[in-house]
């Protein structure tokens, strides 16, 4: 093994194959008792395991813009794939909520811009190690032009994650007080704000996907070229 991604690999494994599914259970029990709200609680894991299971799965598996090259894929992605993102995003929002009361405006627009710089740097310096390790590649036009692992993860990470982040923390703050306001039925509620939560957080990689338009597919060209 290559000395320079030697480090890389055993980050990635850590992260991304031990942790993911024990720090799960342990976000689940550390919201359950910070707030004593079950549905809530699973509410911060289930809109990243959703988010993380279909907004990849259309890049990798159908738009060709990534591809994750480590074991136990689907396709150019993760079997646990949702569970890479689930816990993380919930740790963020666990760390920057304080007590989780009544925070007002100005403490909601806080949590939700610390949460946005905080996960927007944890996720660019994991993509980074992906990147320098092989575990991930990312077909975009930086890629393209030859740039190397920082100017890549650079190009798209700090903003989109921060983006993506900033709606996960919104759409938990709001889910909160939905479900302890509810009148409806608690699972519909919850399923209905788990679907607004997934789109918020697919729609800030709208300007991702209008930037890299010319990337969709490319990875499948160059496979269909070199196959000739």
């Amino acid at each position: 093994m290559n000395s320079d991604t030697r480090f890389p690999r055993l980050f990635i494994m850590i992260v991304d194959y031990i942790l993911p599914l024990p720090l799960t259970v342990l976000m689940y029990v550390l919201w359950l008792a910070r707030t004593g709200e079950a549905w809530f609680s699973a509410y911060t894991l289930a809109l990243g395991i959703a988010f993380g299971y279909i907004l990849p799965g259309i890049g990798t598996n159908l738009l060709g813009l990534w591809e994750f090259n480590g074991p136990l894929r689907i396709g150019r992605y993760c079997v646990h794939h949702g569970f890479m993102y689930a816990p993380y995003f919930s740790l963020t929002l666990y760390a920057c909520y304080g007590a989780g009361g009544d925070l007002g405006a100005a403490g909601v627009i806080a949590v939700i811009v610390v949460c946005a710089l905080v996960q927007g740097f944890l996720s660019t310096l994991h993509d980074l190690q992906g990147l320098r390790s092989g575990f991930i590649r990312i077909y975009s036009r930086k890629s393209r032009e030859g740039a190397g692992p920082e100017a890549i993860a650079l190009d798209y990470g700090p903003v989109g994650f921060s983006l993506c982040a900033g709606a996960y923390a919104f759409s938990c703050i709001m889910a909160r007080r939905f479900l302890a306001e509810s009148q409806i039925g608690t699972l519909l509620l919850f399923l209905l704000l788990t679907a607004i939560g997934v789109s918020l957080m697919g729609a800030t990689t709208i300007p991702y996907l209008i930037k890299e338009r010319e990337s969709i597919g490319s990875a499948w060209r160059k496979e269909a070229h070199d196959g000739r």
